[in-house]
């Protein structure tokens, strides 16, 4: 049995980005169920690196990180790779976000501080 599209959506976006309200259908039994029924193909529609709104909401009792590297770090310290490769996306992912970050501040730590 598929999901309805509104409940598909719920499930991998959450309520905020979703027309769906889960009490209006039998509240978060209805969520769990679906969850139940359907880990594997939510699972499998997410990129590497990323979970559905309900893994995070059921499976961890956690609201979903904000942002990529939220979620990324967390899937790291947590180590909940869904496969080697999603591993091995997850430390590249996380080390490019890294290197970003300290060539900015060091490009802005270089830049002449204006005076007034």
């Amino acid at each position: 049995m598929s999901l309805p599209p509104a409940l598909h959506s719920l499930l991998l976006n959450g309520p905020a980005q979703s027309h769906y309200d889960p009490l209006k259908y039998g509240g978060s039994a209805v969520i769990r169920a679906a969850w139940g029924r359907h880990k594997a193909e939510l699972l499998a529609a997410c990129k590497p690196g990323t979970r559905p709104w309900v893994f995070w909401r059921i499976e961890l009792g956690i609201p979903k990180p904000a942002g990529e590297a939220g979620e990324l770090r967390i899937i790291k310290k947590l180590e909940i790779y869904r496969n080697e490769e999603e591993k091995a996306y997850v430390l590249g992912r996380l080390e490019e976000i890294t290197a970003g970050l300290r060539a900015a501040w060091t490009l802005r730590r270089q830049q002449p501080h204006a005076v007034a």
